[in-house]
């Protein structure tokens, strides 16, 4: 199942039952595949409320339309944990926290459903600061160091409220699974994120990182720190990171509803 943002008010209409329609032009090249449209424009909290609870029920017909028992999400980057940058009026209005509110709601009712996620390449999309990144995963209040091996983080809930009861489960090197996947993804841009994944794990002259500049203010020059720069956003993130996996399951029971 892929999971678009709706770009303007037409929906398409094609299955009267269930919100499942064939992307007719898709610009990554994925016609045919079966989507849920998203919708994520807002202009006031009762635009969110609505929008919200429109993407609620979309992503639950879907669900039991497919009999889905456990979902995995994957996101590139890490904005399904911080947030990101791309959201104009509310932070639940960006995609990924759309999902994540709808599958935790779906669980609400669905006990024997299970929901999870992945962060692959944390900080690959420049959405996230490295800090931002550390707060999202360790929570605000710990006070244990986040190290660049990302190997030895402790579990802890984040605490936006609607993420409430998510917990880190652990990391996994993805270097493997980032070697063989290049083949789909060597014609994108190479400041797309799957590119910058490979760029980040090669880190040759066929495929070399950006680096920060030596003289930017507060980075430690003796870092292995790789620039990131998409959509007018610049972040300076580990590199080691880049070719890492973070897996984070959630607590139904600390699950707090906005609405």
């Amino acid at each position: 199942m892929r999971v678009y943002k709706l770009l303007d008010s037409r929906i398409p209409d094609e299955d009267k039952e269930y919100p499942i329609w064939h992307d007719s032009g898709s610009s990554s090249g994925l016609v045919g595949e079966k989507m849920v449209v998203i919708q994520t424009k807002a202009q006031s909290n009762d635009d969110v409320q609505a929008l919200t609870e429109e993407n609620v029920h979309r992503v639950k017909q879907a669900f039991e339309y497919l009999k889905a028992d456990l979902v995995i999400g994957i996101d590139c980057g890490g904005v399904s944990i911080t947030g990101g940058k791309d959201y104009k009026f509310n932070v639940l209005t960006e995609s990924h926290q759309q999902i994540i509110y709808a599958c935790r709601m779906y669980r609400k009712d669905q006990p024997n459903f299970s929901f999870m996620h992945i962060v692959l390449g944390p900080g690959c999309d420049g959405k996230s600061s490295e800090q931002e990144l550390k707060d999202a995963i360790l929570g605000k209040s710990s006070e244990q160091e986040f190290k660049d091996t990302i190997l030895e983080l402790p579990t802890v809930d984040y605490p936006l409220r609607h993420s409430s009861g998510r917990t880190f489960l652990g990391c996994f090197p993805a270097e493997t699974f980032i070697e063989e996947c290049f083949q789909f993804v060597q014609n994108l841009e190479t400041n797309e994120q799957p590119f910058v994944i490979y760029r980040a794990l090669k880190n040759n002259e066929e495929f070399p990182v950006d680096r920060p500049q030596s003289g930017d203010v507060g980075l430690d020059a003796s870092r292995d720190l790789v620039l990131i720069c998409n959509s007018g956003n610049s972040e300076a993130i580990p590199r080691r990171w880049l070719t890492h996996g973070l897996v984070f399951s959630y607590n139904p029971e600390k699950f707090q509803p906005h609405f």
